[in-house]
């Protein structure tokens, strides 16, 4: 009798132990890029977008933006899931089987009634389209960091489907090209620093301007609608908004490329647009002209450069020429290598247009070391700022023959060229559609959106 109870109590002992140790277990960590597909225990299931709650199935952890679903996460058969700095954490029975939900962590949902351009920067590895550009790799396996601007800008790259910087701006959005608030649909290029070291937010239409927006006849450098360079037959829009899109010349009056000349600039921008397009904005009494009020007033670098160095170079190159060297009096900045004055490289305004270099960076990283921009219809489709039409760039050049009369553009095909920068309004050259470029003020606040286009980011200055 004494041996059986012995017996048992060794054995009930033994099982205590064995039980201690399978729950005292360390937790076991699989690291964030393993294969799933060697673990069949574990199933990892990623949200589609922003708050579909639609999961795909897939084999990797997602490495940014995403955060863990701890409702829907679990294991069948008592295991627990935990989730820290990129790691999952099983602790259990590893013949169990889990499933690890992972929802898409929108900046518009973390940002949400705060200063935009400040949130945004803190937690910009949250979205892994945007990259910072301190010469540095933000993201494991980014290429090309070395080719970045070194200015210390958060800039949006790669192709469309993978960029969510949507943003309403000029009244009410819709993503219905029929719909007239279509217009007010605007993307946000990125958040460039000021002299004051504050960052401001740089926007560009999502589409192209229409006659409504920037003037018709007797307006500035006003072509006609519908008569951009090439038809649509790139264009990724719709046919209907197509035949709404008016055609400018860059400068139909003096006929050179100095920016400060052109109607362009000073009638259809910074004055119809400006003033009466976007001073139809009335919503409160206290701000009669909110949209213009979140405007930052700009200088813009106009000085552009040769064709060696915008249109025959690589990213990198093209923004040194266009921008840094503009900051400064460089004579290859001047029609005919001529010495020009501070003014001639730059214009003090409200409304712009793309940089060649905006451009450029807008690609995915990995096309950055393209052979030149004149190349880039080759990653068109890796380039979310690319529309399929021709359309006008700030940049002009200066060093072909006769220089002062051509600028750059971004032709149907997505390769950059330079183009006379007036014309005849019968046919033939120099007429471009228009996107217009803005920086919103320092101080501008988000308040809901996800920056999809379906929910654009809305804005609200403080």
């Amino acid at each position: 009798m004494k041996r059986k109870i012995i017996l048992s109590t060794i054995i009930i002992l033994i099982i205590i132990l064995s039980l201690i140790l399978i729950y005292s277990k360390k937790e076991e960590p699989i690291l964030k890029n393993q294969n799933a597909k060697k673990n069949n225990f574990l199933s990892i299931m990623i949200e589609e977008q922003a708050g579909t709650g639609k999961y795909n199935k897939e084999d990797e952890f997602p490495q940014i933006g995403y955060v863990l679903n701890s409702k829907l996460s679990k294991c069948l058969n008592g295991s627990k899931i935990k989730y820290e700095n990129g790691s999952i954490f099983v602790i259990g029975n590893k013949a169990d089987r889990c499933y690890v939900y992972f929802d898409y962590d929108a900046l518009g949902s973390l940002c949400r009634n705060q200063n935009m351009a400040k949130c945004f920067i803190k937690n910009y590895k949250k979205d892994g389209s945007i990259i910072y550009h301190d010469g540095l790799p933000d993201y494991e396996g980014m290429a090309n960091a070395n080719l970045e601007a070194n200015d210390l800008s958060y800039r949006y790259s790669g192709g469309n489907d993978e960029v969510n910087n949507y943003v309403c701006f000029g009244g009410d959005c819709s993503n219905n090209p029929s719909d007239p608030d279509y217009a007010n649909l605007y993307r946000i290029i990125g958040f460039f620093k000021n002299e004051e070291d504050n960052y401001e937010v740089k926007i560009i239409k999502a589409d192209y301007a229409t006659e409504t927006e920037l003037g018709g006849v007797g307006n500035g450098s006003y072509v006609r609608v519908g008569n951009v360079s090439n038809g649509n037959s790139d264009y990724l829009g719709n046919n209907d908004y197509y035949t709404k899109i008016g055609s400018y010349f860059w400068n139909n009056d003096t006929n050179n490329n100095n920016w400060k000349e052109s109607n362009l600039n000073k009638v259809n921008l910074n004055n119809y647009f400006l003033n009466t397009y976007l001073g139809k904005g009335v919503t409160t009494i206290d701000n009669p002209n909110l949209w213009q009020n979140m405007i930052q007033h700009h200088i813009w670098y106009t000085g552009g450069n040769t064709q060696a160095n915008i249109q025959d170079s690589k990213t990198k190159q093209i923004y040194e020429s266009e921008i840094g060297n503009n900051k400064l009096n460089v004579g290859d900045n001047c029609p005919n290598n001529s010495i020009c004055k501070l003014e001639d490289l730059q214009y003090d305004g409200f409304v712009g247009l793309l940089y060649a270099s905006d451009y450029a960076y807008a690609a995915s990283s990995s096309a950055w070391n393209e052979q030149s921009i004149g190349y880039y219809h080759l990653v068109k489709n890796k380039n979310w700022l690319y529309m399929g039409l021709s359309e006008w760039l700030l940049t002009r050049n200066t060093n072909s023959p006769n220089s002062f009369i051509y600028a750059y553009f971004i032709a149907y095909s997505g390769a950059v060229y330079y183009n006379l920068v007036y014309g005849s309004y019968d046919g033939g050259w120099g007429r471009n559609a228009i996107r217009p470029v803005l920086y919103l003020k320092p101080d501008v606040k988000l308040v809901s959106g996800n920056g999809s286009k379906e929910n654009p980011f809305k804005l609200q200055l403080n």
